[in-house]
């Protein structure tokens, strides 16, 4: 990534001059870096993330510099992008419990488990699986990410609706999801959430049963 980044620097309107600014700004960044304790578990991580940040500040301080960057972030490594959103992102919920009990939910479609981990996390992977319900007449919406499309949001998902009964439904899931290699340690929750849809469409087509209060006063006193 750091030569394809410094190829666009190079090419882009601002020439030579801009490239030899951001190589300058790179060594110092990382001479700082370094005197600083590192708690990333890999290197490359804060090295990458020192790009993007000095990135950032070049599109800010030169708005004309195209540096297809934008066209090129499907580039990045999931878990680079993981160390920088996984505590700041619109879709975070508040945190329960406390130390090794607590939990932290996002709001993501994506997510299958709607909670704020890497390997369900629907920013930082690639490879993304989407449930979720269409209407009341037990359908549900199946999606899954395209790979060769990661810098085109409007064909970014390939979707289809699901209208059959569960068996069948389940089956489409996992030969998607797992027997197509596409993301196999998915399997589990995939038709856990499928599961949890149907079961909230069932209950919603149907709705709900009121009891007979004198009935269940009776019952009480037997």
């Amino acid at each position: 990534m750091f030569r394809r980044l410094n190829n666009y620097i190079l090419y882009s309107h601002a020439g030579l001059g801009l490239h030899n600014l951001f190589q300058t700004h790179l060594n110092e960044s990382y001479k700082a870096k370094k005197k600083v304790k590192c708690n990333c578990e890999n290197i490359w991580i804060n090295h990458h993330f020192i790009l993007l940040c000095l990135y950032g500040t070049f599109l800010k301080q030169n708005p004309s510099c195209e540096l297809l960057v934008k066209a090129k972030m499907a580039t990045v490594p999931g878990q680079l992008v993981w160390e920088i959103v996984k505590k700041n992102n619109s879709f975070l919920v508040k945190q329960f419990g406390r130390g090794t009990q607590s939990v932290e939910f996002s709001r993501e479609t994506n997510n299958l488990y709607n909670l704020n981990s890497f390997k369900y996390s629907g920013l930082a992977n690639k490879k993304t699986v989407t449930v979720q319900p269409v209407g009341k007449d037990l359908s549900v919406l199946f999606a899954t990410t395209k790979t060769k499309k990661q810098n085109k949001p409007a064909a970014l998902l390939h979707k289809s609706v699901m209208k059959k009964e569960f068996r069948r439904m389940a089956k489409a899931v996992v030969n998607q999801v797992a027997d197509n290699n596409y993301r196999p340690d998915l399997k589990k929750a995939a038709l856990a959430r499928l599961s949890a849809v149907h079961r909230s469409l069932k209950v919603a087509k149907s709705g709900v049963k009121k009891r007979n209060r004198q009935a269940v006063k009776v019952a009480g006193r037997k």
